[in-house]
């Protein structure tokens, strides 16, 4: 029969590794969230309906601090894109009627994003 000790172990064990694996997701470099660009694009367009809203972030990763919260139907100018080490699309924008700029995700647009890349 198991001790308590050696029980408690095998029910603890488990859990820590399920914790370290969850604690240690990849995030984006410090300098990838302080990728560069420049406004090369005319284009706008707005966070997909039904979705709520979206993270314009200081960098084009998910690991990248959120700037601002952007709510469906916002009009965003595209200045750019750029595919970051994962392989996903993000636009720099800046926010209609504002100074407010940042990089979005572009499965959250409307459209296809900026045509121009950073």
């Amino acid at each position: 029969m198991k001790s308590r000790r050696a029980k408690l172990a095998a029910l603890v064990l488990p859990l820590a590794v399920a914790a370290t694996t969850l604690v240690n997701v990849p995030t984006a470099s410090a300098a990838s969230c302080g990728a560069s660009w420049s406004n090369k694009d005319t284009g706008y367009g707005v966070i997909s309906y039904g979705q709520g809203s979206a993270p314009l972030r200081s960098g084009p990763g998910e690991g990248c601090k959120t700037v601002v919260r952007v709510y469906e139907g916002t009009i965003l100018y595209f200045h750019c894109y750029t595919i970051n080490s994962a392989g996903n699309a993000w636009d720099h924008v800046r926010i209609n009627g504002t100074s407010i700029n940042g990089w979005i995700y572009v499965g959250n647009l409307d459209s296809r994003g900026a045509s121009k890349r950073c």
